[in-house]
């Protein structure tokens, strides 16, 4: 063996054997560690959602209610407890209801239409087209 595969070779043997579920026992000990100081109302960072407030603890997530209205149980692993001093300003979703004509965001677009159903986080919105749309509660601007 030439003399750099021979110290791969040897790197390679000085690593641990990863065995099955070793991955979900740390991930397990992080939510656990995360338990002791995450409780409802507790203000927290998600890297993909922002900022949010916690809203219910469930055993592997925690329902988080984010600045944009939207609201979704995450894994407690990708949830970071922030200093609670942080402001964090909770966008209320519209009060809306099957039939209720409205105007809303989609792709930069102000388009109206009227709801065909909806959903905590989402609406199906009907525009003068006949075209079904689901639309984010947040990207509902207002009735009209």
């Amino acid at each position: 063996m030439k003399p750099e595969q021979e110290k791969k070779h040897e790197e390679t043997l000085e690593k641990p054997a990863t065995i099955k579920g070793d991955a979900e026992r740390k991930y397990q000990q992080e939510r656990q560690e995360k338990d002791k100081t995450i409780k409802p109302g507790t203000k927290v960072k998600d890297f993909a959602y922002g900022k949010g407030i916690v809203r219910k603890v469930n055993k592997k997530s925690y329902t988080v209610e984010y600045e944009s209205g939207y609201k979704h149980a995450r894994d407690k692993i990708f949830i970071d407890k922030i200093p609670q001093d942080t402001k964090v300003d909770i966008k209320k979703t519209m009060d809306i209801k099957k039939g209720d004509k409205v105007e809303f965001s989609l792709i930069g677009r102000d388009k109206t239409g009227k709801v065909v159903s909806y959903g905590p986080n989402t609406a199906k919105v009907k525009d003068k087209e006949g075209l079904v749309f689901q639309v984010q509660r947040n990207n509902i601007l207002k009735k009209i």
